[in-house]
């Protein structure tokens, strides 16, 4: 078959004045559609340097408003410090007036005078005791004298009298062997109120009974031997086997 009876197809010479005359931009392919990339928008609203800017006033603003906030309180304090003291002003002004009035003479009760005289300013209650035959544990001397076995017997027992407030004690033993008494007792000398008030109050302490001193108690006391104080005296106690401890 020659090239003029080419069925439906042009000679070669057309074919490539075809291709040179534009062919290939009728050939050409259009991108994917998945490759096309769309177009950046463009910014809608306020520009970032717009919106720092705004910032920046606000701020400026806020700080104006903050300082002068701060002066009108300093002011405001002056203010209430200064009327504080015009306030005190007359005060001051109405203090004469007031002087004037303290130093007008009181008027009189004529019952104080009464009341005055009616009591007698109080005296030392233990003195006044001790006047009267009552109890006086500031100047009564109590000589405890050991009559036992027990050793230190008479120590605690003066111990025990000087922390119930009396301040006068002596201490001494009593080595009697007739038997004169069998327990523990506190003795006064016969005709003395002052030493038998001291001597009951002495019982009371130490849970004894109180008795009056006889010729017998007497001569058995006079052997004792002191180890404390002077020799016994008004009221005594003798300590026993029985002495409540």
């Amino acid at each position: 078959m020659t090239e003029s009876h080419r069925p439906r197809h042009s000679l070669d010479d057309d074919y490539n004045d075809g291709y040179e005359n534009g062919y290939d931009e009728a050939f050409t392919f259009d991108e994917p559609a998945g490759d096309r990339q769309p177009q950046a928008e463009e910014p809608k609203g306020l520009p970032l340097r717009g919106l720092a800017m705004i910032l920046l006033a606000v701020a400026i603003i806020l700080i104006g408003w903050g300082g002068y906030s701060l002066m009108s309180g300093d002011d405001d304090s002056g203010s209430d410090s200064t009327t504080a003291q015009e306030a005190s002003t007359p005060g001051n002004s109405l203090a004469p007036a007031t002087t004037d009035q303290s130093t007008a003479p009181a008027p009189q009760d004529p019952n104080a005078s009464q009341e005055g005289q009616a009591q007698p300013a109080p005296q030392d209650q233990a003195g006044n005791a001790g006047a009267q035959g009552g109890v006086d544990k500031k100047n009564a001397y109590i000589t405890v004298l050991n009559n036992s076995r027990v050793q230190g017997l008479a120590g605690d027992v003066a111990g025990k009298l000087g922390r119930d407030q009396w301040q006068k004690t002596g201490v001494g033993n009593l080595p009697d062997q007739s038997g004169t008494f069998p327990t523990s007792v506190v003795l006064y000398p016969k005709g003395d109120a002052q030493a038998k008030a001291n001597a009951e109050a002495v019982a009371r302490d130490l849970g004894l009974k109180a008795e009056e001193r006889t010729p017998e108690t007497d001569q058995a006391i006079a052997g004792a031997r002191m180890l404390e104080g002077p020799p016994p005296a008004g009221v005594i106690v003798v300590t026993t086997n029985d002495m409540p401890r």
